[in-house]
């Protein structure tokens, strides 16, 4: 589970599992962290639009350098400009 600031891309809150599929170890500060692929102008289009993805698949690169692809589902609550989900590592 995460959440997802729309504005800047960085994170809010992260569940271990989810550190642990982005390659983040326990010492790595992860509030804050910034996940590019919500950067991407065509994903923040589409869940400004629909308010929501399901199962949007995208290639990730972790912080260890090894690239890995991701199942996104989750919803935006555009009164706080943030997004919450849950990604599953589909590599």
């Amino acid at each position: 589970i995460f959440r997802i600031s729309m504005e800047e891309g960085r994170l809010i809150d992260l569940n271990k599992v989810g550190s642990d599929i982005l390659g983040l170890s326990q010492a790595d500060p992860v509030i804050g962290y910034v996940i590019s692929v919500f950067m991407a102008a065509r994903i923040r289009k589409k869940v400004r639009e629909e308010g929501m993805l399901e199962k949007y698949e995208i290639s990730f690169m972790r912080k260890d350098g090894r690239k890995t692809w991701l199942s996104i589902s989750g919803r935006l609550f555009a009164d706080q400009n943030y997004f919450e989900g849950i990604f599953n590592d589909i590599t």
